[in-house]
C-alpha cells in the first residue's frame, strides 16, 4: 500500500484528462513528491494561483509543515519580493513610462496629449496632495460611490437572507398546525 499511487493521481493520468488544470495538478504532484522543498519554493516565488494548489497537495501528500513553511518563507520573502521590486522599478521608470505613453498615443491618436497631461497632473497630486487641485479627482469620487454601493448591496443581501430564513422557519412551524386542523367533510 505504501508504494501504491493515490487514486487522485491515477485519475489525473488517464488519457481523457488533458485539460490544463489536470496537467498542472499532475505536474505539481509529481514534483512535490520528488523535490518538495524546491517545488514549494518555486511556486511561492512567482505570483500564481498554483501556489494554493501546491499548499493543498503538500498537506495531502504529508510534506512536513516545517519544509512547507521554510520554503514558502524563502520563496516569498526573498525571491518574490525582489522579482516584484525589479519589475516595478523597471516598469515605472520615467523612460519606460514615456515609451509606453508614446506607444498608446500613436495607437489611439485621439489620446495624443491628453494621457500625458493627465499623468502629469496625477504625479503632481501624488507628490504634493495639498497643493494644486482642491477638489477630489473624478475617479476617486466614482470609486467611493462604487464602494458605498457594494457595502449597501452586501447589507441588503444579508437582510434579505435573514428575512427569507425567518419566513421559511415560520412556515415550517405553521405546517403542523394546519395538518392538525383539517376541515371535516360532510
Amino acid at each position: 500500500m505504501a508504494n501504491r499511487k493515490p487514486e487522485e493521481l491515477e485519475d489525473l493520468e488517464k488519457p481523457e484528462k488533458n485539460t490544463f488544470a489536470d496537467k498542472a495538478k499532475l505536474f505539481i504532484a509529481k514534483h512535490l513528491k520528488s523535490h518538495g522543498f524546491i517545488t514549494v519554493m518555486l511556486m511561492a516565488s512567482i505570483p500564481n494561483p498554483l501556489f494554493d494548489l501546491a499548499g493543498l497537495m503538500c498537506g495531502h501528500f504529508g510534506i512536513s509543515l516545517w519544509i512547507f513553511l521554510g520554503s514558502t518563507m524563502i520563496g516569498k520573502a526573498i525571491f518574490k519580493v525582489h522579482i516584484q521590486m525589479i519589475f516595478t522599478v523597471f516598469l515605472f521608470s520615467q523612460h519606460h513610462v514615456e515609451v509606453i505613453l508614446h506607444f498608446i498615443e500613436e495607437l489611439v491618436p485621439s489620446m495624443k496629449g491628453r494621457l500625458s497631461s493627465w499623468l502629469e497632473a496625477q504625479q503632481k497630486l501624488l507628490r504634493s496632495p495639498n497643493q494644486g487641485i482642491q477638489e477630489k479627482p473624478w475617479f476617486a469620487a466614482a470609486w467611493e460611490v462604487f464602494i458605498v454601493l457594494m457595502i449597501a448591496f452586501f447589507f441588503i443581501s444579508i437582510l434579505n437572507n435573514v428575512v427569507r430564513s425567518e419566513l421559511a422557519e415560520s412556515q415550517e412551524q405553521a405546517k403542523p398546525a394546519q395538518k392538525k386542523i383539517k376541515p371535516k367533510k360532510e
